[in-house]
């Protein structure tokens, strides 16, 4: 069965590749901790979907679903075909794309990473999670 994300919740798809699950898990963490209150989850592949689950169409359904899409740019990630389906499929849905770059420029991944305004991964605490409580509070 495809999990969607419960209408109060604020949804966050995060894609990344898996050689950088620490890095990614610690974000999400981050994430949570600082959007608990407010409802914010995040779909982790790993931890978001069961055995039997179709993993593309649980992937899909929760990128239509998610109120923004997190992609962890890394040397790893930009190399990867899935997160650049489903970078893809975020911008074709015209989902917030927020890109934390890590070791790597935005312009190494897909021409429409390029263009965003992304996040250092050094500047993730301060500027990414004080926008996105702002976000979270605009969308209640």
């Amino acid at each position: 069965m495809v999990k969607k994300a419960s209408k109060k919740e604020y949804s966050i798809f995060f894609s990344y590749s898996t050689k950088d699950v620490g890095i990614a898990k610690l974000l999400i963490q981050k994430i949570e901790n600082t959007g608990a209150a407010h409802g914010v989850k995040v779909f982790l592949d790993e931890r978001s979907m069961e055995g039997g689950d179709p993993i593309s169409e649980t992937i899909r359904v929760n990128i239509e679903e998610c109120n923004e899409f997190i992609v962890l740019l890394s040397a790893d990630s930009v190399k990867s075909k899935w997160v650049l389906t489903e970078i893809s499929a975020a911008w074709a849905l015209r989902k917030r794309i927020v890109a934390i770059v890590f070791k790597v420029t935005p312009q190494e991944a897909l021409p429409i990473i390029a263009e965003l305004k992304a996040i250092g991964l050094d500047k993730f605490d301060d500027e990414y999670l004080n926008t996105l409580l702002k976000r979270v509070r605009e969308a209640q």
